[in-house]
């Protein structure tokens, strides 16, 4: 999608010397993807303590499954 923004030029300057990116676009799609994953997170927080696990429920065997799993698809 193409759009035409006025953008802070020290911000963008001060953005793409942090994060090493070197155009304007980069940054801005780096900048973008930071705060989809970031708002993400914190719509997952936000159901702590909103679930209930089954009385049999294991967190480490699970864990230990799936690092078994991860082992095998290397």
């Amino acid at each position: 999608m193409r759009t035409n923004v006025v953008l802070d030029d020290a911000l963008v300057r001060q953005a793409m010397e942090l994060t090493g990116t070197r155009t304007k676009r980069d940054v801005i799609h780096l900048a973008l993807a930071k705060l989809v994953e970031r708002k993400t997170r914190l719509n997952l927080l936000e159901l702590a303590g909103e679930i209930e696990f089954a009385d049999d429920f294991d967190h480490k065997a699970l864990r230990q499954l799936r690092g078994r799993h991860q082992r095998d698809h290397r």
